[in-house]
């Protein structure tokens, strides 16, 4: 046991095998090679050792709590509840026990029974640092996000050297609106562990970087592989309603036939997959956590679950699918135009993308911001704008027709004789609409020449809007007032001639110009 203590492993297992051949019915020997299995992370292995041990002696508590050790691990978090419960009722004073079943039930949701069994374990060790640690997880469970920052910072003065707890502390100090004692614990957090993902996105997260774009693949793995085994129970706490809004969505436009083939993209455990499985003849699965990949196996409704980052497999995936969902997923995106081009290609035509964000709201120019929460907020209008580039069409908001300057859509529409079936106006509409609200995207119609927005000719004399052409009630400004619509509404090169930056697009040099200095192109692309 000496040279277990010591990390010798190879050395103690060596002796604990020697130990069985002399005395093959010696449980403890058992016991503690499964000790060794469980501490290397061979849970499979550790199982059947800690199963002979308690079958040779079913009354030594330690044998079931490690073995509640070892389910835990592996995921079976029933009967390792079972297996503490078991070592608890052996031995009622048993605080590491009692913390550890403590912790299975704040994972369920159970904060209630979680509390009460922490507090039974620091009866037994007053100021343990890891008894004071879950039950400040438990005020972070119930988002006590002030209570849960003093648990933790309390633990941390008991035991300055668990550098695990400085993440739990920042992340509760974040919540609590502390962002720069936040920002402190990560940075020492990254100081001793300089690799850390979760403490890097978060740190950019509480210090509000304008340059973060995107989550790392490496957080996502390491944040959800961590969170899979409860993840369920969790969101079932947080009555969390978005694989249900996506389902209802998705019943106002397709009829649920079974005959769709459908990508859940960023799967998860699965929790969209019941919802999805009526509508699809084949339902595919993508995740980057393996963890998560393997809750949803055990759902056995997909027929296929793929661990890979989400935008490359989509794009090696051209018109493949009918729907994709991105339940939740986006929101580890900040820039969206990769991931929604992606997207976009993925589809057959007429295919459909459902997804959900966080809202941006609040005053400021950034399209996008990694709130403290890890997860990034959006505002509309570059989220239309994104879609509007990608060549998605919000179906819900779908019309045809002129736009009214400064009039909300839901007022009116202009289904006129400027009425053109083939040409969605819906871009533009909301440009107009949202009037001196509106913040100027990156995609313009007329840097940008396609056919569903942009009806301008793109390489022909004339091709410059007028206001009387776009706005059903141009009459009521100034020509000055006009063009300063047109203005906001395209941004830079609202003025030019063509739709086309005809620099990029000469396979041939310029033949002529006309009287009134218009270019004449023999050949184009």
């Amino acid at each position: 046991m000496a040279r277990h203590r010591d990390g010798r492993l190879a050395e103690a297992e060596q002796m604990y095998r020697q130990a069985l051949r002399w005395q093959p019915d010696q449980p403890d020997a058992y016991h503690l090679l499964g000790l060794l299995a469980a501490q290397l992370n061979r849970p499979d292995e550790a199982l059947p050792l800690f199963e002979r041990a308690i079958a040779l002696n079913p009354a030594v508590p330690e044998y079931h709590a490690n073995y509640g050790n070892a389910l835990t691990i592996a995921a079976r978090i029933d009967d390792a509840e079972a297996a503490f419960a078991k070592a608890i009722s052996l031995r009622p004073d048993f605080p590491e026990a009692l913390m550890n079943l403590a912790t299975l039930r704040r994972n369920r949701g159970d904060l209630d029974e979680a509390e009460r069994l922490l507090h039974r374990s620091l009866a037994l060790r007053p100021d343990w640092p890891d008894a004071q640690l879950n039950l400040a997880n438990v005020a972070l469970a119930r988002q006590c996000f002030e209570e849960a920052t003093t648990l933790f910072a309390r633990a941390l003065r008991a035991a300055p050297t668990y550098v695990h707890a400085y993440e739990a502390f920042a992340r509760a100090a974040a919540r609590a609106g502390r962002l720069q004692e936040a920002a402190a614990a990560f940075r020492r957090l990254l100081a001793f562990d300089p690799q850390n993902a979760v403490a890097r996105h978060l740190l950019a997260a509480c210090t509000c970087d304008p340059h973060y774009e995107k989550a790392t693949e490496a957080y996502i793995r390491r944040l959800f592989d961590h969170y899979a085994p409860h993840f369920d129970s969790s969101l079932t706490q947080l009555q969390y309603q978005a694989p249900a809004l996506i389902a209802q969505r998705l019943a106002q436009e397709v009829a649920p036939d079974g005959s769709l083939t459908i990508l859940d993209a960023g799967c998860g455990t699965g929790l969209c997959g019941a919802l999805l499985r009526p509508f699809a003849a084949r339902l595919v699965g993508v995740d980057l956590s393996a963890g998560m990949l393997k809750e949803a196996a055990k759902r056995e409704l997909y027929d296929e679950l793929i661990e890979a980052e989400l935008g490359a497999y989509m794009a090696a995936h051209p018109f493949t699918f009918d729907v994709i969902v991105a339940c939740d997923t986006l929101v580890y995106h900040g820039r969206l135009d990769d991931a929604v081009a992606a997207a976009a290609k993925a589809l057959k035509p007429r295919g459909r993308l459902l997804f959900t964000l966080e809202q941006l709201s609040e005053e400021g120019e950034n399209p996008y911001r990694l709130a403290p929460t890890g997860r990034f907020c959006h505002r509309v209008f570059y989220v239309q704008a994104m879609l509007a580039a990608a060549g998605l069409v919000d179906a819900k908001r779908r019309r045809y027709g002129r736009g009214h300057w400064g009039v909300q859509a839901r007022d009116r529409l202009g289904d006129d004789k400027y009425y053109h079936a083939d040409r969605n106006w819906f871009l533009f509409y909301y440009l107009l609409a949202s009037r001196d609200a509106y913040k100027q995207p990156s995609y313009t119609i007329l840097g940008n020449h396609d056919w569903r927005f942009n009806p301008y000719p793109p390489l022909i004399k004339g091709a410059l809007p007028t206001p009387d052409t776009l706005i059903n009630n141009y009459e009521q400004f100034t020509q000055e007032e006009q063009r300063d619509i047109l203005r906001k509404a395209h941004g830079p090169g609202y003025d030019r001639q063509f739709s086309y930056d005809l620099k990029a697009r000469f396979l041939q040099k310029v033949e002529s110009k006309d009287g009134l200095g218009c270019t004449t192109i023999r050949e184009w692309r």
